[in-house]
């Protein structure tokens, strides 16, 4: 018998064969309060919308795409840690996609335990608005940022470095490396 999963939070989703959420579970709508994106992610307006469409960059989206389509055709549970910081801590995460019948998927999201960072790392993302290309990229799965060549995990970035990096969202080499089932 398993071990149960410790966790402070979970938001579940079920999306279908087409990837449109069709169900969300859990406490979507307070995690949605909590992101301050209650109006945008309230639960009726995001059913029969395509979750990819909440994803942002078009490279996390097609690492995520694959994550889906290799869920389905190899019919088993895959897990992915990631994280999901705020600019004052960092969130460390676990998503489990589930495979179910009409290959629907089950997404789990736990956030597993915080910590606070000890100077605030403010990020904005500039995906959507690159009329000025930003400067930084952001890894979707581990958050390093990639600064001078060299990707470093925001912990790791002197107080003094910058005051808000304006990102475009990516995924590091070692995350391409290590995450794919």
């Amino acid at each position: 018998m398993s071990k149960p999963k410790k966790f402070i939070e979970k938001v579940s989703y079920k999306i279908d064969s087409q990837n449109k959420i069709i169900e969300v579970y859990d406490s979507w709508k307070n995690a949605a309060e909590v992101g301050k994106a209650s109006e945008k992610l309230d639960p009726n307006s995001v059913l029969d919308k395509y979750i990819l469409n909440y994803v942002t960059g078009d490279v996390t989206k097609v690492y995520y795409y694959i994550m889906y389509t290799e869920c389905r055709r190899l019919k088993k549970k895959l897990s992915l840690t990631y994280r999901c910081d705020s600019p004052t801590h960092k969130r460390f995460m676990e998503m489990e996609m589930i495979p179910e019948e009409d290959n629907c998927i089950t997404i789990e999201n736990f956030l597993l335990k915080e910590e606070p960072f000890k100077h605030p790392v403010h990020i904005k993302d500039e995906t959507e608005n690159l009329l000025i290309p930003p400067r930084f990229l952001r890894c979707a799965i581990c958050n390093s940022l990639k600064i001078d060549d060299e990707w470093v995990l925001p912990e790791n970035i002197p107080a003094n470095k910058e005051k808000e990096y304006k990102v475009i969202h990516s995924i590091c080499p070692t995350c391409q490396e290590n995450k794919l089932p």
